[in-house]
């Protein structure tokens, strides 16, 4: 095993890291998610029918948010030490990108409950129809629509950047 886990390859392989070339990228995106199933079905505590018949899901593992992790950390492990400038900065926009999607295909459905359920109590559907009744006056300018709007904000915060919720 490499540094950090990665597996070694034999003379005449690649090594290690990323070397800019785009078929090394897709080689080693398939070798991460080979360690995730492996993590998950090789780890003794699953077998892949346990897996395929408890998920209720339709999918089976790893999840969209555990690939969207493992390239993401791929991209912040291996291919951002080895750029420079413009590619540099481009992969840390990716890697930010991809941590956003992380959070929201995570935290995603459970908001949308939530928000849906604060919206019903102002007696509204959908945000359009609270921008509506705002507009037009039928919701009142109090505490629970300062409540729902600061929630629907801290919601989009959780996803974005949660840096900003934590910060004085």
């Amino acid at each position: 095993m490499g540094d950090r886990g990665h597996e070694r390859r034999g003379e005449g392989e690649a090594q290690e890291g990323f070397d800019g070339h785009p078929a090394t990228l897709t080689r080693e995106i398939r070798r991460i998610l080979r360690l995730l199933d492996d993590s998950v079905l090789g780890s003794g505590s699953y077998s892949a029918n346990e897996v395929l018949v408890t998920r209720t899901e339709p999918h089976d593992v790893p999840t969209a948010a555990e690939l969207v992790a493992a390239v993401r950390d791929f991209l912040q492990s291996d291919v951002l030490p080895a750029v420079e400038g413009r590619v540099r900065y481009h992969t840390r926009v990716a890697v930010n990108v991809l941590g956003m999607v992380e959070r929201e295909l995570e935290l995603g459905p459970a908001q949308a409950a939530e928000h849906a359920a604060r919206l019903a109590e102002l007696g509204v559907a959908d945000d359009a129809e609270l921008a509506a009744a705002i507009r037009d006056g039928r919701v009142p300018d109090d505490g629970p629509l300062l409540a729902v709007l600061e929630q629907a904000v801290r919601a989009k915060l959780e996803v974005a950047n949660p840096g900003h919720l934590t910060r004085d």
